[in-house]
Protein backbone atom coordinates (compact mmCIF):
# COMPACT_ATOMS: atom_id res chain seq x y z
CA UNK A 1 0.00 0.00 0.00
CA UNK A 2 1.40 3.40 -1.01
CA UNK A 3 1.29 6.07 1.68
CA UNK A 4 -0.11 9.46 0.80
CA UNK A 5 1.83 12.63 1.57
CA UNK A 6 0.41 15.70 3.22
CA UNK A 7 -0.35 18.45 0.71
CA UNK A 8 2.05 21.40 0.50
CA UNK A 9 -0.48 23.96 1.71
CA UNK A 10 -1.14 21.98 4.88
CA UNK A 11 2.60 21.51 5.49
CA UNK A 12 3.10 25.27 5.11
CA UNK A 13 0.42 25.91 7.77
CA UNK A 14 1.88 23.69 10.48
CA UNK A 15 2.38 25.89 13.54
CA UNK A 16 5.96 26.32 14.70
CA UNK A 17 7.59 27.96 17.67
CA UNK A 18 11.05 28.57 19.04
CA UNK A 19 12.04 26.02 21.67
CA UNK A 20 12.96 27.29 25.13
CA UNK A 21 14.18 24.78 27.70
CA UNK A 22 12.46 26.59 30.55
CA UNK A 23 9.07 26.07 28.83
CA UNK A 24 9.47 22.30 28.36
CA UNK A 25 7.68 20.59 31.21
CA UNK A 26 7.38 16.98 30.02
CA UNK A 27 9.97 14.47 28.79
CA UNK A 28 8.20 14.37 25.41
CA UNK A 29 8.71 18.13 25.09
CA UNK A 30 12.48 17.75 25.11
CA UNK A 31 13.24 15.35 22.24
CA UNK A 32 12.32 14.96 18.56
CA UNK A 33 10.87 11.48 18.09
CA UNK A 34 12.03 11.32 14.49
CA UNK A 35 15.76 11.98 14.88
CA UNK A 36 15.86 11.15 18.62
CA UNK A 37 17.90 14.19 19.55
CA UNK A 38 17.05 16.73 22.22
CA UNK A 39 15.71 20.10 21.20
CA UNK A 40 18.26 22.86 21.62
CA UNK A 41 17.54 26.36 22.89
CA UNK A 42 16.33 28.54 20.02
CA UNK A 43 15.53 25.75 17.54
CA UNK A 44 12.31 25.96 15.53
CA UNK A 45 9.95 23.12 16.33
CA UNK A 46 6.62 22.12 14.82
CA UNK A 47 3.60 21.30 16.97
CA UNK A 48 0.94 18.97 15.57
CA UNK A 49 -2.76 19.09 16.53
CA UNK A 50 -2.16 16.02 18.74
CA UNK A 51 0.45 18.21 20.54
CA UNK A 52 3.44 16.06 19.57
CA UNK A 53 6.53 18.16 18.83
CA UNK A 54 9.29 17.64 16.28
CA UNK A 55 12.15 19.52 14.68
CA UNK A 56 10.53 21.54 11.90
CA UNK A 57 12.80 20.15 9.19
CA UNK A 58 12.30 16.54 10.33
CA UNK A 59 8.50 16.63 10.38
CA UNK A 60 8.30 18.54 7.08
CA UNK A 61 10.33 15.76 5.41
CA UNK A 62 8.10 13.13 7.09
CA UNK A 63 4.98 14.76 5.65
CA UNK A 64 6.38 14.61 2.13
CA UNK A 65 5.86 10.83 2.44
CA UNK A 66 2.77 10.49 4.64
CA UNK A 67 0.13 12.47 6.47
CA UNK A 68 0.01 10.93 9.92
CA UNK A 69 1.73 11.76 13.19
CA UNK A 70 4.84 9.55 13.59
CA UNK A 71 3.89 8.80 17.19
CA UNK A 72 0.16 8.17 17.38
CA UNK A 73 -0.55 7.69 13.64
CA UNK A 74 -3.49 10.11 13.60
CA UNK A 75 -4.09 11.88 10.30
CA UNK A 76 -2.86 15.45 10.49
CA UNK A 77 -5.38 18.14 9.60
CA UNK A 78 -5.18 21.89 10.14
CA UNK A 79 -7.77 24.60 9.70
CA UNK A 80 -6.67 27.18 7.20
Amino acid sequence: MRRKPLDRETIANIPTKIFHKNEANKDTDKECSICLTEFEEGEEIAILPCLHRFHKSEIFEWFKRQKTCPIDKTEVKFSV
